[in-house]
């Protein structure tokens, strides 16, 4: 199972971006309103040129109706509910400590 980061989740989200720019459905401008940043600011980010920051990246996801699940393959959910526990497992070496809490680091 492919392990996903941050980063590759931002990629995933600006793909959908570039998506719905490519259909119509929003324009740049629109979709820089919606995230709270400037036209040119999402011009580059969509360029690359620059990253998106994860306050932006949360108003878009919540203004456009999506979550982090959407961004996700049919495999990837698949392979994701097949894991022990519905993928909910603890991270190698953390155990919980007496009542449940992680020891502290």
């Amino acid at each position: 199972m492919v392990t996903l980061g941050l980063q590759d989740l931002q990629q995933r989200l600006l793909e959908a971006i570039r998506r719905r720019l490519a259909s119509g459905e929003l324009t740049e401008r629109s979709m820089a309103r919606l995230a709270g940043i400037s036209q040119s600011h999402m011009h580059n980010v969509l360029k690359g040129a620059r990253g998106l920051s994860l306050a932006a990246a949360d108003t878009i996801l919540r203004r456009l109706n999506l979550s982090v699940w959407d961004l996700l393959t049919p495999e990837e959910l698949e392979g994701y509910w097949r894991r022990p526990n519905g993928g909910r497992e603890r991270p190698p070496g953390r155990s919980p400590a007496p009542g449940g809490r992680h020891p502290a680091n």
